[in-house]
């Protein structure tokens, strides 16, 4: 029988020890046990040191607070398993991820990723849209892989040795990752949610730097887009703007550059669904907010797919 073979978990942690703590323990909990658990401290205290004592945990601590980026590729090259997980400190991972993603992993040679759905800390479920798997470089370039996030993620290691050194894009981290992937390997998912996200769907934030980090991501892969269909780039950008008004609709209850954002996402990429955007963006948060919640009644049921 073959046996089976080593998963590294890498896990990033900043001053969250309460979190970190729930974090480890999912790992333990796995019912595939062939793992290595990386722990990377960037607090540059040890701050975490007193979680991992008498755990069996590779435990590296920075001297300095370098960024999460920097600690996840200092635990990828420590790590020594053919898969990787990356678990972001404040998720935790349900029973079965791990031999779940491993088995299909082992049946799909072209596959270097499986991903998985989530739930949210409140009970909301987020699963994969069945059309992102194989290649996957469209929607990754259209920001579109909802939930393929960092914690879903189970990936092979030589793939990851090959796109590191990874570049800080705050608020954009995971996408520019997942276009590089995308551009060397297929994805496929398991249609479950395997990860539970410490965050509530309605608690989920918008923020300058996941605006900033999207306009760097179309001018990163500016020479990607110009050997793709046109629409793609004209997408990403739309969904780029619709971002920038959702930051301006989370600092004031109506907001005139939030309009203009709303403006351009159309006039990038005109299509029904932008415009309906837009109309509800005109009446200002409440409108923003109203329109979000008639779109996920009529167009979604239960369990959203491909959806945060």
């Amino acid at each position: 029988m073959t046996e089976d073979p080593l998963v590294s978990i890498v896990i990033p942690t900043y001053y969250r020890n309460h979190e970190l703590v729930e974090a480890i323990e999912s790992v333990e909990e796995q019912s595939y046990s062939n793992v290595e658990t990386i722990v990377v401290d960037d607090s540059g205290e040890r701050n975490a040191e007193s979680v991992v004592e008498g755990r069996d945990i590779k435990y590296i601590a920075f001297d300095e607070n370098r960024g999460a980026q920097s600690a996840r590729m200092e635990g990828i090259e420590t790590a020594t398993g053919k898969f990787v997980q990356l678990l972001d400190d404040d998720d935790r991972l349900q029973e079965d991820k791990l031999k779940k993603q491993v088995a299909l992993l082992r049946e799909e040679d072209d596959v270097g990723v499986v991903y998985s759905g989530f739930v949210w800390k409140d009970g909301g479920v987020v699963l994969p849209n069945k059309d992102i798997r194989g290649d996957v470089l469209k929607q990754a370039l259209t920001f579109k892989m909802a939930p393929c996030i960092t914690s879903t993620m189970l990936i092979q290691s030589s793939l990851l040795e090959e796109v590191l050194p990874f570049k800080d894009r705050p608020g954009a981290d995971d996408i520019g990752f997942k276009i590089e992937l995308a551009l060397r390997t297929e994805f496929d998912f398991v249609d479950e949610p395997l990860v539970i996200r410490r965050d509530s769907e309605g608690s989920r934030g918008k923020s300058w730097g996941s605006y900033e980090g999207r306009l760097q991501i179309l001018e990163d892969y500016e020479d990607v887009y110009e050997h793709r269909p046109a629409s793609e780039y004209k997408e990403a950008k739309a969904y780029t703007e619709l971002q920038r008004a959702e930051v301006e609709l989370s600092n004031s209850i109506w907001s005139f550059d939030a309009i203009l954002a709303g403006v351009r996402m159309c006039l990038s990429y005109p299509r029904v669904l932008f415009f309906c955007y837009l109309a509800s963006i005109v009446w200002g948060r409440p409108g923003y907010v109203l329109g979000r919640k008639i779109y996920s009644t009529l167009l979604r049921d239960d369990v959203d797919r491909g959806k945060i």
